[in-house]
C-alpha cells in the first residue's frame, strides 16, 4: 500500500466530508440536549410547585380519613342490624 493512495483529492474530500458531518451530527445532539434539559428543568419546577400545594395534599388526607371513618360507620350499622336481627329471630322463636 502506498500513501500516495491517501494523498489523493477524493480521499481528502471524503474525509473532510466524513468530518463534517460528525460535527453537524454532535451539534444537532448537543442542540437536542439542551432542548430537554431546559425541558427536564420546566417539569421540575412544575413538580416542585405541585409538591408544596397543600391544598391538593391536605384535601387528599382529609378524604382518606373521611373514607375510613365512614367505614366505620358502616361496620357499626352493620353490627346493629345483626343484632337486631339476632332479637328478632329470638323472638320469633318464643312465638
Amino acid at each position: 500500500m502506498d500513501i500516495a493512495q491517501f494523498a489523493t483529492p477524493t480521499f481528502i474530500i471524503a474525509v473532510i466530508s466524513a468530518l463534517v458531518g460528525l460535527v453537524v451530527k454532535a451539534t444537532k445532539l448537543q442542540t437536542k440536549v439542551d432542548d430537554l434539559s431546559r425541558e427536564l428543568t420546566k417539569l421540575e419546577s412544575i413538580v416542585d410547585v405541585h409538591r408544596m400545594n397543600n391544598d391538593i395534599h391536605f384535601n387528599l388526607r382529609i378524604s382518606q380519613e373521611v373514607d375510613k371513618r365512614n367505614e366505620h360507620r358502616f361496620e357499626t350499622i352493620e353490627d346493629q342490624l345483626k343484632e337486631i336481627n339476632r332479637k328478632l329471630d329470638h323472638i320469633a322463636d318464643r312465638a
